[in-house]
């Protein structure tokens, strides 16, 4: 059994190290399953910059990925990437807005705060709203 579980774990490393790569090499056609497992595996900065490099080119990726990119970072408490998150708060897709605004909650801390109060001064979406009017820290 433990052979099995193991086996399970380096696939499983390997998956993620392989997705890694593949977003590293600013590979389009990533899913938002494996940026997902390259957020698991990869180092603190590296990661960082790959998936602030997919929030900074949107227009060049698809909603999922965007999507799973604020999420890894949210996920990972990255504070740093407030105003790369917070710049994807007028996105003209409802999906990426409410991660925008989930996100944001979630990290929290002065910059987010602001940047939710503004996102919310001028958004139309009842589920973005919601996102956004929840307290930080809680999800919506």
């Amino acid at each position: 059994m433990s052979r099995l579980i193991g086996s399970i774990a380096i696939i499983a490393l390997a998956a993620g190290c392989q997705s890694f790569d593949r977003l590293r090499e600013d590979d389009r056609t990533v899913g938002e399953d494996e940026i997902h497992r390259a957020g698991a595996e990869a180092d603190e900065a590296d990661l960082r910059d790959h998936l602030v490099h997919i929030l900074e080119r949107r227009a060049q990726y698809r909603a999922d990925q965007v999507v799973a990119a604020i999420a890894a970072l949210a996920a990972r408490g990255d504070v740093r990437a407030v105003p790369e998150i917070a710049a994807l708060g007028t996105d003209p897709d409802e999906e990426v807005r409410y991660h925008v605004a989930v996100a944001l909650g979630r990290l929290g801390g002065p910059e987010a705060d602001a940047a939710r109060r503004r996102l919310a001064a001028d958004e139309r979406s009842a589920l973005v709203r919601r996102a956004l009017d929840a307290p930080p820290g809680m999800a919506p």
